[in-house]
């Protein structure tokens, strides 16, 4: 990690402790790197953004921004963006979809899905 860093904590309680870096030493022409550190034992790295390739990229790095920790999500401001992190999803394949039916007085329709989620209604 580069020497240019702004530290964060989180937990679950008194579990889970989370030690949240940001190194902005590209501040101005490259991005933030994100890093994750077990707060128990600060050796141990959990994560960085750079381990996925540009999947993870934060925006072009700023100086003095600080990892913000809400809603389960990870905020990072860059120049003119921030960069949200999270846990990664998958939304199920939808197999079909029947024709759409005529819009409600409001204009939303029903649609139902066949889908692995179990939800298989849902308004648009």
């Amino acid at each position: 990690m580069g020497r240019a860093q702004i530290f964060t904590i989180s937990a679950n309680g008194a579990e889970n402790g989370i030690v949240w870096a940001i190194d902005y030493t590209k501040f101005g022409t490259g991005p933030a790197v994100l890093y994750a550190f077990d707060a128990a034992n600060v050796a141990n790295e959990l994560y960085d953004s750079t381990q996925a390739g540009t999947r993870d990229r934060a925006a072009v790095a700023v100086k003095f921004t600080a990892p913000t920790v809400a809603n389960g999500n990870v905020y990072i401001g860059g120049r003119n963006a921030v960069t949200v992190y999270g846990l990664l999803t998958t939304a199920p394949a939808v197999t079909t979809a029947s024709k759409l039916p005529t819009p409600n007085a409001n204009g939303t329709v029903t649609v139902r899905l066949n889908s692995a989620d179990n939800k298989p209604e849902g308004t648009v």
